[in-house]
């Protein structure tokens, strides 16, 4: 719960300052999985909270399989039909 998500920023932080990678944590998003108390853990985390999805390199990422195909995979499909029939 909240004891491993804290623990993983400390490590996280660690690792940053050995390695100088940074993150942009006003650019990051958590998205809960599993979660049965999200008030616990959404205090005190630099990122934003993400209920349903968020995108990352294009790609909607979200809770469930059957929303990652239905928000990724029928949209692009229609983007090539379109382009192919052009």
């Amino acid at each position: 719960g909240s004891s491993d998500l804290q623990n993983s920023l400390i490590i996280q932080k660690m690792w940053f300052k050995i390695s100088a990678y940074k993150v942009k944590t006003h650019k990051s998003e958590l998205l809960p999985l599993n979660v049965n108390n999200l008030d616990c853990i959404t205090s005190g985390m630099p990122f934003k909270m993400a209920t349903h999805s968020f995108v990352y390199l294009g790609i909607a990422i979200t809770k469930t399989f059957d929303d990652l195909y239905k928000n990724n995979f029928e949209k692009l499909l229609i983007q090539v039909h379109a382009n192919v029939h052009r």
